[in-house]
């Protein structure tokens, strides 16, 4: 096992793989993609998947003008305009598998939808818009299968020069973690139980 320790790229991965008999194997950025990719190949037919998601379009049911009786117009809309489709059986079978195809295939590969649409705004010149550090929900209270390093995110990402000497700055900056409800400022409140990390996981 490698102890060298070295800087890692922002966004970056590993990837550590143990044995049973407690071996471990090391997997550098490219390596762990290809991993992935060929697990992943093993239950998905990319090849099929690829045509689906090209691009965000794709996700899009094909609508042709419908005959004139059947014309829906909107609101705000002219019946010149307004087109209708009929939304026959075979149109809403190809749009669930398109959708799930979509999810699980992003999913193996370590991606979400909004790491997608982040790449789509960079290839489209539009600078996108975030704060500081990781702002998404917490992977601890996700109600779906979370990847590991979700888990580890940095809450806020604050450059100081020099750097902070967390001895020297700490009666001005804390990294304290208080998990539990909050307590209550009601009368007859009670007091509940708090768990105090000294750093964040």
């Amino acid at each position: 096992m490698d102890v060298d320790p070295r800087p890692m790229s922002p966004g970056e991965k590993m990837g550590l793989l143990v044995h049973r008999d407690h071996s471990v194997e090391i997997f550098e950025h490219q390596e762990l993609q290809q991993r992935i990719y060929d697990l992943a190949s093993q239950r998905y037919d990319f090849h099929r998947l690829n045509e689906v998601m090209l691009n965000a379009k794709s996700f899009a049911i094909p609508v042709k003008p419908a005959e004139p009786e059947v014309v829906v117009t909107l609101e705000n809309e002219s019946p010149e305009d307004a087109v209708a489709y009929e939304d026959d059986k075979e149109q809403r079978i190809l749009k669930i598998e398109r959708a799930l195809a979509s999810t699980d295939a992003l999913g193996a590969m370590g991606w979400t939808k909004e790491e997608v649409d982040n790449v789509m705004t960079m290839v489209t010149n539009k600078d996108p818009l975030s704060g500081l550090g990781y702002d998404g929900p917490l992977a601890a209270f996700s109600k779906v299968r979370r990847n590991l390093a979700d888990y580890f995110q940095e809450r806020v990402a604050v450059v100081t020069n020099p750097a902070i000497d967390r001895v020297r700055e700490g009666d001005h900056f804390s990294v304290r973690v208080f998990l539990g409800r909050r307590p209550t400022l009601a009368e007859g409140g009670t007091v509940s139980q708090q768990l105090e990390l000294k750093s964040p996981l």
